[in-house]
């Protein structure tokens, strides 16, 4: 009954209840700033490998798609190269009109 009536006897809305809700507040913030060092810097550092795994990997990715159209300009058909270099002129087309427009024009926009 000792601690139920020391409950009891607080002033909720007044210092005492002040002092709690920043006792409180002060708890959210620690716990807080622990979950978020303790779990999300472990998974930035996941996030961050990947992101560098999947950016080599599409280098990769890029250096084989053009070997594979440097062997289709070589040893393709003669219609997919008259189609391949249309596609080609196509670009270099829209590429001089970005340019003229002011657009900055960078290589991985095609």
């Amino acid at each position: 009954m000792g601690a139920a009536t020391q409950v009891n006897e607080l002033d909720w809305m007044g210092a005492e209840g002040g002092r709690l809700a920043a006792a409180f507040a002060t708890g959210c913030v620690a716990c807080w700033t622990f979950l978020q060092g303790f779990f999300w810097r472990g998974i930035r550092k996941s996030y961050e490998a990947r992101i560098k795994l999947l950016e080599e990997h599409n280098d990769q990715c890029n250096q084989r798609q053009l070997q594979l159209e440097t062997m289709l300009w070589m040893h393709g058909p003669q219609q997919l190269r008259q189609q391949m270099q249309s596609v080609v002129s196509e670009a270099h087309i829209e590429m001089r009109a970005a340019l003229a427009a002011g657009q900055v024009v960078t290589g991985e926009e095609r």
